[in-house]
């Protein structure tokens, strides 16, 4: 997929056939140091310049001939004891300690017991005292037949750690990983085992059919184990058969498949390197896929058996006579590849090993997953790239520049994205806005909380980022306006009802006008104090049978709660209710609401004199016997209308006399009910004749 590693032969046709391989980075770490062991006994030193990248970058520091009588099987360095661990041929099959600060690297221990080993392994962890003092803890394992033998190393020596564990069969490989011992068996029973320091066993599952038993240590407290073609992890700290095996008997934790039998595995940061033998294979685990293939050039055509991990990025490979050195392309190349290929995960994968100055690997973290959240938006996978831009604090402007339409002209010009940005339309687009609404709803609480913080990154270098809070959540509420008229109407109206929302008045305007919401758009202009809008819009479709505001009940309701505050803007717009529908515009002053039972009733009353005056009685009515109002004012007034009416309707032209009777006994009845009226005015009003009885109440 990429080009993960350059293989180079680094040693070719050497006269003497390897048997093992060990390699480290000794102090400074410029060079790394590898070890050959013979078939003859001789053990090699060389140098290689970790700055150079062909065969001139080796030198070969030692050639102890003679280092043993016998085959060198295998052999491992602690380099922090400066310590080679060898294990010879047979017929000896020992265990010894040598010295590698002096030449020819003599012996400093033979391990007697282990006499008759086969195989062994080391596990080397370091520990921190709490006055911070490094610690390196080696323990050894070493396999005899069918018994383990268990050792520490203390004083320039191995001691005995615990007495021996026995096994069913021979064993083929050994892996210690933290407290556990994992062990692939050979011969008849080839099944893998988990043995515990304290002698408790587990029996995994069966090295296949037709595969040898390879065992790898992944760190990170996992462990692989090759079943047939396939590398099974599971957890090297949980010591139960239902974390190993399903039900049916198959494992069941991640597992990468290769393409053919691995002649050998090593485990080389994110990669898992593994000889063919037809090659090199790279694969990972997370993602699982095949990231490489490379061919050894030989000349001998000899097939690599050996492998030595030296340090992080470089892998020795070893066939009889060669050797190659696979060394990793740098991270941050990789990288690069990687994110042109848009491998997003692997990308971010591979940052946890590169080596940063302060804050570089944040912002390099930040970068990668701006650009999969990007990726996934051009994929119509909204619902993640959403999730993603919230943990990254994405700055939502810039989010929502991803849509069209939302942002002004002027705003959206200011952003730049890390690629073309996909169109958007029929269903991919409402997609897109539902999960934008979503989005939003979460980033405006953040903002609502105080005590979040307030640190947004832009969505690609050099786009505009907004600074101001409340600035913020004016775009945020705007644009959730339009989301919700274009994928949820319903909830248009109670998110303007909210009185905390921050909506920019003219874009919302502009947008609820264009989807016809009148209704809203009264809610709006209210909301933002356009009162006068309001009521124009009102007075406007009042007329118009087809619009929701049809009528005057909605421009009634307003006036009722507009209150003294803008008491001339609600005679205004009172006027051509009462002369349109003198009932309901009698109810803006009449109505049983806090705010209208609070108007100035002597200039409401005023008011209606002069705009609607057969209005008047009803309200003066009204204020006197059902507020109980005691202005003598009010009462002055209605006592004239009364007396007004009796008068005109005694110089009317034709009958009139059941509606002279009633009218008369109002204004009697009034001026007996009435205590605060002025006498003396109302009496000087009472012509002479015709009102003795209204008179005689004086």
């Amino acid at each position: 997929m990429h080009d993960a590693y350059e293989a180079t032969a680094i040693l070719k046709k050497l006269p003497l056939q390897i048997e093992s391989i060990a390699s480290f980075v000794p102090d400074g770490g410029s060079t790394a140091n590898l070890l050959l062991g013979t078939k003859v006994g001789h053990l090699l030193l060389y140098e290689i310049d970790l700055k150079k990248g062909d065969n001139s970058s080796v030198r070969l520091l030692q050639s102890v001939k003679n280092f043993s009588k016998k085959p060198i099987i295998q052999i491992a360095v602690v380099p922090q004891y400066h310590i080679l661990i060898c294990l010879t041929g047979y017929p000896d099959n020992i265990l010894s300690v040598h010295d590698m600060t002096k030449a020819r690297f003599p012996a400093l221990s033979v391990v007697e017991r282990t006499r008759g080993c086969h195989l062994f392994t080391l596990h080397v962890t370091e520990e921190t005292s709490q006055t911070g003092v490094v610690s390196v803890i080696v323990r050894l394992c070493v396999a005899i037949k069918k018994r383990l033998q268990l050792y520490y190393w203390k004083n320039r020596d191995f001691h005995v750690l615990r007495e021996d564990l026995c096994l069913p069969e021979n064993p083929k490989t050994l892996v210690w990983s933290g407290e556990s011992i994992f062990v692939g068996m050979r011969g008849g029973w080839k099944e893998y085992l988990r043995i515990s320091l304290t002698g408790e066993s587990e029996d995994l599952f069966p090295v296949g059919t037709d595969g040898e038993a390879k065992i790898v240590a992944m760190g990170q407290g996992k462990i692989g184990l090759m079943q047939d073609k396939k590398l099974v992890i599971i957890k090297s700290d949980v010591f139960m058969k239902s974390d190993v095996m399903k039900s049916d008997g198959q494992p069941i934790l991640d597992s990468v498949t290769w393409t053919d039998h691995p002649v050998a595995i090593e485990c080389d940061g994110p990669y898992l390197v593994g000889v063919m033998s037809t090659g090199v294979e790279i694969q990972t685990i997370e993602p699982r896929m095949i990231i490489q293939t490379l061919a050894l050039a030989c000349e001998s055509r000899e097939k690599p058996k050996l492998m030595s991990n030296c340090q992080l990025g470089l892998v020795f490979l070893a066939s009889n006579y060669d050797v190659w050195a696979l060394k990793a392309t740098p991270f941050n190349d990789q990288i690069g590849q990687l994110l042109r290929l848009k491998q997003f995960e692997l990308a971010l994968r591979l940052s946890e090993f590169g080596t940063y100055v302060d804050g570089e690997r944040e912002k390099l973290v930040q970068y990668i997953e701006t650009l999969h959240a990007f990726d996934l938006f051009c994929k119509f996978n909204f619902q993640d790239a959403m999730s993603i831009f919230l943990v990254l604090d994405i700055d939502p402007s810039n989010v929502i520049g991803l849509f069209p339409d939302l942002l002004p002209a002027v705003f959206q010009n200011q952003l730049n994205f890390p690629d073309k940005v996909p169109e958007l339309r029929g269903h991919s687009l409402e997609n897109g806005l539902l999960a934008l609404k979503d989005y939003l709803v979460e980033v405006r609480n953040r903002l609502k909380d105080n005590r979040s913080k307030f640190s947004l990154k832009p969505i690609a270098e050099g786009s505009t980022t907004i600074r101001s809070k409340e600035k913020l959540l004016q775009i945020i509420d705007t644009t959730l306006v339009k989301c919700f008229l274009q994928t949820t109407d319903a909830l248009v109206t109670p998110f303007l009802r909210l009185q905390d929302n921050k909506c920019h008045l003219e874009e919302t305007e502009r947008a609820l006008t264009k989807f016809g919401k009148l209704s809203e758009l009264v809610i709006l202009y209210k909301a933002n104090g356009q009162h006068r809008k309001a009521l124009f819009l009102l007075q406007k479709q009042a007329k118009r049978p087809e619009s929701p505001l049809a009528g005057t009940e909605r421009t009634v309701s307003y006036l009722q709660h507009l209150g003294q505050d803008h008491l001339e803007l609600l005679f205004e717009f009172s006027t051509w209710v009462m002369l349109e529908n003198p009932e309901d515009g009698l109810k803006i002053f009449v109505d049983d609401v806090p705010e209208v039972e609070q108007l100035p009733r002597a200039r409401v009353m005023s008011h209606i004199r002069d705009k609607a005056p057969e209005l008047l009685v009803p309200y003066l009515e009204h204020v006197i016997f059902e507020w109980k109002d005691e202005s003598p004012a009010l009462h002055d007034t209605l006592a004239e209308r009364y007396q007004a009416t009796v008068q005109a309707l005694q110089n009317a032209v034709g009958p009139a006399g059941d509606r002279l009777n009633e009218c008369r006994k109002k204004l009697k009845k009034f001026l007996e009910f009435s205590t605060c009226f002025t006498p003396e005015r109302v009496l000087m009003r009472l012509p002479a004749e015709g009102f003795y009885k209204e008179r005689y109440v004086f």
